[in-house]
């Protein structure tokens, strides 16, 4: 594509801006904003918010590609702007370019485009990972890195993916685990590719016929000359993994777009349900992190509650006055559910935050347990990498017996709920739980704290 022809798209472009400015008022404030560059990346578009503008980089041949009429490059705007409404670009999870793909998830399907929107064939969505639809960023970020591999992946694997890796067996990823013989192509915008995932994974898909037609493909290529290309396998794990993804957004920006964002939720009200509002709200309330909940915690309800164990007798010299007062800490003791559900990077953020947030106490025993106590240790001893022990089934009984042999008062439990719990609640133990699950409720406890994948406390439900 030469120079006349980029700037042709990139006017495309802004006529599509203008385009929706008249459709829909509610886009104003990003469009004014917006400042459109040309870069040489492998890439349809990408968003990165400033303090007084929006950068939208796109690749003008690559976009014309995958957008190539004026109602696409309208999609392809309101898809960027959504990744700002939906704080993805200054909230990114480790790892940033399975994290984009989930964004891309998320955004494309209704409510976010229209229906009939080309990016629902080109794009990410749902379907092409094997997930259910209306779930957020971090549902489809869980389920990506549960079923692909993150390092070493391979250029090319055997045909049925096990080089990869790939996990078969996962019941909500069948039907995309075949390879496909794709020569020069990414996965963003590969629309015949798109379109075969999505047949696959509603059962439609062929694998063999599939198989014979990229072999007859690779024949016709070997055929007219090329070379190199023309029977290399590529993995659709290892496509992911190509996808470009964003620069991350500072912190100064995000405290200017927070007001915006949340104006412009207002004017959403009576077009989206409410609990898509409320969705989006919740991403832009400033959320303590887990961190500082579990200090306080700490810190006020284990070591500033200190209580009468007995008083020493009447002062002989002034017998009127009362004897001294023996106070004593509250017993605390913090427990980690190693079973094979929880997940392995969440294990290690709990871990570090175990020795975070009793830095300043005395050694407190931490406990990791699954269908049984699988380990004990001080809170003093942890220290670099942390051996997990368990990864089994999980129940309950024996460590809450445990706990109450050593008359712990205070328990912070880290699981994700999944469990057998003791028939009986245990006596004079306040229990608080530390979970992901949004709404999943146990039997007994003093409250639960919920965060989210970012370790930001979401609520606390008194029970």
């Amino acid at each position: 594509m030469n120079k006349e022809e980029k700037e042709k798209v990139l006017k495309q472009l802004d006529d599509a801006m203008k385009v929706l400015a008249m459709q829909n008022p509610l886009w104003l404030p990003f469009i004014v904003a917006t400042e459109i560059r040309s870069v040489e990346d492998d890439i349809v578009a990408g968003v990165t918010p400033e303090v007084n503008k929006l950068i939208i980089a796109t690749n003008p041949e690559v976009l014309q590609k995958y957008a190539p009429s004026l109602r696409d490059k309208v999609d392809i705007l309101i898809h960027e702007y959504w990744h700002v409404i939906m704080r993805h670009c200054w909230n990114q999870l480790p790892e940033h370019t399975i994290d984009n793909i989930a964004a891309d998830c998320e955004i494309n399907q209704s409510p976010f485009l229209p229906r009939d929107s080309r990016l629902l064939k080109v794009g990410f969505t749902y379907k092409t990972i094997g997930g259910e639809p209306e779930k957020s960023r971090e549902y489809y970020y869980e389920l990506l890195m549960k079923n692909a591999i993150r390092i070493g992946i391979p250029e090319a694997c055997n045909g049925d993916c096990s080089n990869c890796k790939f996990d078969q067996s996962s019941s909500s990823n069948q039907g995309n685990v075949s390879c496909r013989q794709d020569s020069d192509s990414k996965q963003i915008g590969k629309e015949d590719n798109a379109n075969n995932k999505e047949n696959e994974s509603e059962g439609g898909g062929n694998e063999q016929k599939e198989q014979q037609e990229t072999r007859q493909e690779g024949t016709e290529q070997k055929e007219t000359g090329q070379k190199g290309k023309s029977n290399e396998q590529k993995c659709p794990i290892k496509d992911w993994m190509e996808h470009p993804y964003w620069k991350g957004a500072s912190q100064t920006s995000e405290e200017v777009w927070r007001p915006i964002i949340l104006e412009v939720t207002e004017k959403l009200i009576g077009t989206v349900g409410g609990e898509f509002i409320e969705e989006i709200r919740a991403r832009w309330q400033r959320l303590p992190t887990l961190k500082q909940v579990i200090q306080k915690m700490v810190g006020y309800k284990v070591i500033g509650k200190l209580e009468d164990i007995s008083r020493t007798q009447p002062n002989r010299r002034f017998p009127l006055l009362p004897g001294e007062k023996e106070k004593f800490r509250a017993k605390l003791a913090f427990v980690v559910d190693t079973s094979g559900s929880m997940d392995s990077q969440i294990l290690s953020q709990i871990f570090s935050i175990i020795r975070w947030a009793t830095r300043l106490l005395d050694d407190v025993p931490v406990i990791q347990t699954d269908t049984r106590v699988t380990d004990v240790t001080s809170s003093s001893k942890l220290r670099g990498n942390i051996k997990v022990k368990g990864r089994g089934g999980t129940v309950f009984e024996e460590v809450f017996r445990v706990l109450e042999e050593a008359n712990v008062e205070w328990v912070v439990f880290f699981t994700d709920l999944q469990a057998h719990y003791p028939q009986k609640p245990p006596e004079g133990m306040k229990v608080v739980w530390v979970t992901d699950s949004k709404d999943t409720r146990p039997p007994f406890g003093y409250e639960v704290i919920r965060v989210n994948k970012r370790g930001e406390v979401i609520k606390i439900d008194r029970l």
